[in-house]
């Protein structure tokens, strides 16, 4: 077995998963909800191009433009639309 150095250890994830039923005891699963951010960054050129060997090609700076997402689903896998927390 490969063991990664972020790997979790299971005993935590058994523990976890006794914790998260107690804690959504109670609620129906239309209600319990999970969520993540992710960053998108628009209005930037690909950091790669194809060239003629040969060809002179310059860059400029990278765009640094991005939108924060939040997104989420319910236990049920309805998907909320993707909110944006900052411009």
């Amino acid at each position: 077995m490969r063991v990664e150095s972020n790997d979790v250890d299971m005993q935590t994830v058994a523990d976890w998963k006794g914790k998260i039923e107690d804690l959504v005891a109670g609620y129906e699963p239309r209600n319990v909800y999970n969520g993540d951010e992710t960053g998108l960054f628009f209005r930037m050129l690909p950091s790669k191009t194809l060239t003629v060997r040969g060809d002179k090609c310059t860059g400029g700076k990278l765009s640094k433009e991005r939108l924060t997402l939040f997104i989420c689903a319910n236990m049920t896998g309805e998907i909320e639309k993707p909110v944006v927390i900052g411009i």
